[in-house]
């Protein structure tokens, strides 16, 4: 039976614990699906998450190239995916997109990385807990990153 592991990745730290748990709990027949939602030309969002050198102008390219390259250092068998949303897109239409590539992908299980995502009052200002709060597939959540 194929199943597939969903990680919604932003190259901060607790998604690529997220992702490692991801790699390290499939197994052969498990598919790791790593997707990344990158607000177009928010350079700072890019430089908070280290895809973006201090001081380098916004790249797309090279924000997706990064993001690859980190998830292949993480997970070499995951998959890699990305989408683009407005520069100062709200963490609602962010959670959204994350939500349906997770339906598309018939998500058996979804790992979020997330310090508020597992806390009983949601906040406002992060994704996980809509992301988290559909029932179709289960959740793993990271909220202590994997030391440096």
């Amino acid at each position: 039976m194929s199943r597939t592991y969903f990680v919604p990745f932003d190259g901060s730290p607790l998604s690529r614990t997220a992702l490692r748990r991801a790699g390290e709990l499939a197994a052969d027949e498990t598919a790791v699906l790593a997707f990344i939602v990158v607000p177009h030309g928010n350079t700072s969002w890019a430089r908070e998450r280290d895809l973006l050198e201090p001081g380098e102008q916004y790249d797309a390219d090279a924000i997706i190239e990064a993001a690859e390259t980190a998830v292949s250092s993480i997970a070499p068998k995951a998959t890699f995916e990305h989408a683009f949303v407005g520069k100062r897109s709200v963490s609602g239409r962010i959670a959204g997109v994350i939500r349906r590539r997770a339906a598309e992908a018939d998500a058996d299980i979804v790992f979020l990385g997330s310090e508020n995502a597992g806390h009983i009052v949601t906040s406002v200002a992060d994704v996980a807990p809509s992301v988290a709060a559909t029932g179709s597939y289960d959740v793993y959540i990271a909220r202590r990153s994997d030391p440096a």
